[in-house]
């Protein structure tokens, strides 16, 4: 009745090649779901989806696992968070495919994450999660 997810950052810290977060990876035997966590910062670190996740996906998706993005949120600073949320969602649907859960940091620490930080955030949020392909349960394993 439990599943063990591994979920490293996005990034290596320090992000050097000998600390690599694949070189940590207790094996398949031992893990169920691959988590990757990351964060769109803000300000002067304004990134995509894609930017953040596209090369852990890339890796994380050879292991034949399901994938859940543990941790994930938006600034508002430095961009348009609502216009992130949009893109984000469509990327999700359209190029990660074993993406299969994720849950957004809700909370006001470092940036306002919120989804409610603004109501154009909000606005964009509730119609991205309402895409059928959100909402669909389809198998994990």
């Amino acid at each position: 009745n439990v599943k063990w997810v591994w979920s490293p950052n996005h990034l290596s810290f320090p992000n050097e090649s000998w600390n690599e977060a694949s070189d940590y990876y207790p094996g398949s035997a031992y893990v169920d779901w691959i988590g990757i966590d990351g964060y769109n910062w803000g300000f002067g670190d304004w990134f995509t989806f894609d930017e953040i996740y596209s090369s852990s996906y890339a890796t994380f998706s050879t292991y034949g696992k399901p994938i859940m993005i543990g941790e994930f949120a938006s600034a508002e600073d430095g961009g348009d968070k609502a216009a992130w949320i949009t893109s984000t969602f469509l990327t999700i649907k359209n190029d990660y495919p074993q993406i299969r859960a994720f849950n957004w940091f809700n909370i006001n620490k470092e940036r306002d994450w919120r989804i409610n930080s603004s109501s154009s955030a909000e606005a964009a949020f509730k119609t991205a999660v309402s895409d059928s392909y959100f909402l669909d349960s389809r198998p994990t394993e």
